[in-house]
């Protein structure tokens, strides 16, 4: 299992649009997820600065998958547009186990 982070900046005006648009993710998008081998995602927020956790069993695999499923091509191009910049990774500098 890996576990990924990532940083964005949330475009303010987009705010609301960007938390009701995740509060209505299909349950058709979300068992494609899990098919991809991502078994949780989470989102936080602080002020503009939009962050994602991800855990899969292989993140890039899952990713690569995904960028080929059309569901998740409508979600992205809905979802995109409302981050300035997009995601970037984050690097993982301590861990207490």
């Amino acid at each position: 299992m890996e576990t990924k982070v990532f940083v964005a900046r949330l475009r303010p005006e987009r705010k609301e649009d960007y938390i009701e648009a995740h509060n209505r993710f299909s349950p058709e998008l979300r068992a494609r997820y899990r098919a991809a081998g991502i078994h949780q995602i989470r989102l936080f927020l602080l002020g503009e600065q939009l962050f994602m956790l991800i855990e899969a069993e292989n993140y890039e695999l899952a990713r690569a998958a995904l960028d080929e499923d059309p569901l998740d091509r409508i979600w992205q191009e809905r979802v995109g547009p409302m981050k300035s910049p997009d995601f970037q990774p984050l690097t993982e500098i301590f861990r207490l186990d």
